[in-house]
């Protein structure tokens, strides 16, 4: 019955909304290719219809002239987290608005504390919402997840969405920390880095921005993790350092994709002595 109501539906987007004809010809392959993905998201939602709404045969479902504005997630549930990144306390950044405004909605976060820093507020309105669906309850971050967007509550987060799962782009997340000083008295400075969008069809446009509270002495290194001329620069030297503070915002495409490591580092020394500071990831899916 569900199949048969599945079947007709689709039939009634494609046939009485535009004619065939009209609707395709003179289309690209890459458009027709994209056209395919939303009537494969179309279907997608009708199933997570048929199984809210029943086989009941009185059950009339939902209909639009307009077959895109059933795709909005929110129509099935809030609970759609739409990043594919875990985060914990210390994080900011995109990632970190879109989780507290999913908290928002889900009703265990106040509204005016999306500010895109995961602190202590944040971590409570998490551990409320693993608390209510059954996810942890006690223990730490640490120790048992407890107020961490770990794999098991990104899942969680993410049931309500197309699917099961979120399959769009990511938000970025900001890593900033001051390391310490290391024994060759290389001086590591503080620093931050982000990395946006982190998840994406390829070809994938990511751009990385970072910062440094450096000097005319500090070297760094942005490698993109794909083979590809990293983003660099060689001071040459460690003394006579005059206050230059770094800012540096690059664009890089992967073709490629895979799973790629963005790995940075920094420091008052030749780039050779310079140490590793971060190493985030950025996953790059096939074309359709």
């Amino acid at each position: 019955m569900k199949s048969s109501i599945l079947t007709l539906f689709i039939f009634t987007i494609l046939y009485t909304t535009t004619p065939v004809a009209e609707a395709y010809t003179g289309m690209t392959a890459e458009q027709l290719r994209t056209e395919i993905a939303r009537l494969t998201r179309v279907a997608d939602t009708i199933k997570v219809q048929l199984v809210q709404f029943g086989s009941n045969p009185n059950t009339v479902l939902p209909g639009t002239s307009n077959p895109n504005s059933i795709l909005t997630p929110s129509i099935l549930s809030n609970r759609c987290l739409q990043t594919n990144l875990r985060m914990s306390k210390g994080d900011k950044g995109g990632s970190v608005s879109t989780l507290q405004d999913f908290l928002v909605k889900e009703g265990v976060y106040a509204a005016n504390l999306v500010t895109g820093y995961f602190g202590p507020a944040t971590q409570a309105g998490v551990q409320r919402w693993q608390a209510a669906h059954g996810i942890v309850s006690y223990g730490s971050p640490s120790t048992t997840g407890y107020g961490r967007v770990g794999p098991s509550t990104l899942r969680a987060m993410q049931s309500g969405c197309l699917g099961g799962r979120y399959t769009g782009i990511s938000g970025s997340l900001t890593d900033s920390t001051i390391p310490t000083t290391s024994p060759k008295g290389v001086a590591v400075e503080k620093y931050s880095l982000s990395l946006n969008p982190t998840s994406g069809i390829a070809p994938l446009a990511v751009t990385a921005s970072f910062e440094i509270d450096g000097s005319t002495c500090t070297s760094y290194l942005l490698d993109w993790g794909d083979g590809s001329i990293p983003v660099l620069h060689n001071s040459n030297k460690d003394s006579g350092c005059v206050s230059k503070p770094i800012k540096i915002t690059q664009t890089h495409i992967y073709n490629s994709p895979g799973t790629h490591t963005v790995i940075f580092k920094a420091g008052k020394a030749n780039l050779s002595q310079i140490k590793q500071l971060n190493a985030l990831k950025v996953n790059v899916v096939g074309n359709l």
